[in-house]
């Protein structure tokens, strides 16, 4: 994949400093950061002073146009600025001085919403489980404090498969011809995509309002309950349009980065995919 071209951002040392006061009022962060040191400490691969200098457009890397004070940044610090941090459209940032201040006086600032968020919000329901080859008297579990444990358990390499009736989750009142399915698993770790999935077996043929849909569908094939030990959840994400081809291309890579959660949760619930229903199911595991 080719690397996103750089952003042009005309006066972008002002805009930031407008955003340091919109957003943080100039205030410290729990580090005692302020500023640039503040955004350094946000955006993580780029150092303080490395920030300093592209602010100043002194560093070759960010070059800056004396004549119009016109950064070359980054396309993937641009995107955290705008997505992660400040929560602000990328062609409002991007775009004329006037019109970003215009933007921010007329827009209190709201901290952008995550992934953490969302999955909040994902509902229980018995539409949507995990079923497993062992009885369930087999899969007892030796964990301490077992009251605020899930119902559901299963051990390391349990054989499950993932099961989803549509005609509960997958309104038939909707008039969309292609909605999308995401399943994702998260850990205390990580938080990986089975579905869309490069796997053959995690396959399925077309969503449609009124399927039970089972994955895997071969029941020679079920899949196995991996480490690490404790509480996991499974959430299912439908949404009643297709998903476009970068969100698949990003969740096709298996484990998902917090930052492509983060807006992966926002584009959903601005309905860019139209609406869409969020389950969970959480189990442990032993």
């Amino acid at each position: 994949m080719q690397p996103k071209s750089p952003e042009y951002v005309s006066k972008f040392r002002d805009k930031v400093r407008e955003l340091y006061e919109w957003a943080w009022d100039n205030q410290r962060d729990a580090a005692g950061n302020v500023g640039n040191v503040r955004l350094a400490s946000l955006l993580g691969s780029v150092g303080p002073n490395g920030i300093a200098m592209w602010v100043a457009g002194v560093e070759p890397q960010f070059k800056a146009s004396e004549s119009h004070g016109t950064a070359r940044v980054p396309r993937v610090h641009f995107e955290a600025i705008c997505n992660d941090i400040f929560g602000i459209p990328e062609a409002i940032f991007s775009g004329e001085y006037l019109e970003f201040k215009d933007w921010l006086r007329q827009h209190p600032y709201t901290p952008p919403a995550t992934w953490k968020d969302f999955a909040a919000r994902g509902e229980v329901t018995s539409a949507f489980r995990l079923s497993s080859r062992r009885p369930a008297h087999e899969r007892g579990l030796a964990l301490p404090a077992p009251g605020d444990l899930p119902d559901e358990r299963f051990r390391v390499h349990d054989e499950v498969c993932v099961e989803i009736d549509l005609s509960v989750l997958l309104p038939t009142e909707s008039h969309s011809d292609e909605p999308s399915l995401i399943l994702l698993v998260e850990d205390a770790d990580v938080t990986e995509c089975i579905y869309p999935s490069a796997n053959e077996l995690m396959r399925t043929r077309r969503l449609a309002a009124g399927m039970h849909l089972r994955l895997p569908e071969d029941i020679r094939q079920w899949i196995r309950v991996t480490s690490p030990v404790g509480v996991q959840s499974l959430y299912a994400v439908l949404t009643e349009r297709s998903l476009t081809r970068d969100v698949t291309s990003d969740l096709l890579a298996g484990v998902i980065s917090p930052s492509l959660l983060n807006r992966l949760a926002r584009r959903i619930t601005a309905l860019e995919f139209g609406e869409f229903k969020a389950v969970k199911r959480p189990y442990a595991v032993s």
